[in-house]
């Protein structure tokens, strides 16, 4: 009988072994189930260089416009009857409102940016989301650094659409640096919409090259980032300004270049990023499940396979 019983128990301890393995397997897979979930809700723009210039624009209240970007703060005003409001691309936090008026009062300014972290740029990427909320006007101003007389600088404007009309829904973005402008060309279109919905725009520029050194890029908080095309400014380095850093409105012209928009999250950054940069930038603003959420997922797996991992021992 001893004989008889002794091959039993062998398998009795292989088996045991057996299902040990496979229950630290299935512990080892939920774990990673987990902190792969949990990594996703964590995914933010690290993978991008560290702006020069960022304006969150979540203070909700008061005039100050702050800026969490790297160095000294280039922090910005509120002017006129600018105002905070809540909607905002992510659907969180503020963002904030300007309404044009004759008197080309309302917009966000800085002080003059001379010898500041934005001027002088060899390179630079601009990325910011607008809602225009009316009509628009050729000219109307979304960021700038131009001086007056605008011939050092750089700006991103409205202009004319290359087919039909102006309008919110209608138009074409262009950077200008030190004078020189171009707009954003080729495949799909080179014209947007932001007519009462939120537009991500980004453009970079590469002054350390003569040629395709202008890209300009689109999306929104549910499509895929587009590419408007490149084009090519020859203005070297950008010349060192005496304009103040203004959104909605540029030192250039004391006319009215002020559109009616809602502004948030508008950056700077001192290098020419990638698209792949770019897109996550512009993630980062898309609502997404909740950490919490996505952490319940994850525990919900892990229990899942923990039960699983109890029926193999069965």
């Amino acid at each position: 009988m001893a004989a008889m019983e002794r091959p039993r128990r062998t398998r009795e301890i292989r088996k045991k072994a057996s299902d040990m393995k496979k229950t630290m397997e299935w512990r080892l897979s939920a774990r990673t189930l987990v902190l792969g979930l949990l990594g996703i809700a964590c995914v933010s723009v690290a993978s991008a260089q560290t702006p020069l210039v960022w304006y969150k624009m979540n203070e909700g209240s008061g005039t100050l416009v702050g800026d969490s970007g790297s160095g000294t703060a280039l922090n910005a005003t509120m002017s006129g009857t600018a105002t905070w409001t809540t909607s905002t691309p992510s659907g969180t936090g503020s963002a904030v409102s300007i309404v044009d008026n004759a008197t080309d009062a309302n917009f966000i300014s800085t002080g003059a940016v001379t010898g500041t972290k934005v001027d002088a740029l060899s390179q630079f990427t601009i990325t910011l989301w607008v809602n225009l909320q009316a009509l628009p006007t050729a000219g109307d101003r979304l960021i700038s650094t131009l001086n007056v007389g605008a011939t050092k600088g750089f700006d991103l404007n409205i202009q004319n659409p290359t087919s039909g009309t102006l309008s919110a829904a209608n138009f074409c973005p262009t950077l200008m640096v030190d004078g020189y402008a171009a707009p954003a060309v080729g495949a799909p279109s080179n014209n947007v919409s932001a007519a009462n919905t939120w537009l991500f725009l980004a453009v970079t520029y590469d002054g350390l090259s003569s040629s395709g050194n202008v890209k300009f890029y689109s999306g929104n908080t549910s499509g895929a980032l587009i590419s408007l095309g490149t084009t090519s400014i020859t203005s070297g380095a950008v010349d060192s300004t005496t304009g103040a850093l203004q959104i909605g409105n540029t030192s250039a012209s004391s006319g009215d270049r002020t559109p009616s928009a809602l502004f948030d999250d508008v950056r700077i950054y001192g290098g020419v990023l990638t698209s792949t940069d770019i897109d996550t930038i512009r993630m980062d603003a898309v609502p997404e499940p909740s950490t919490a959420l996505l952490a319940a997922l994850g525990l919900a797996g892990f229990g899942l396979l923990k039960l699983r991992s109890r029926r193999q021992l069965l």
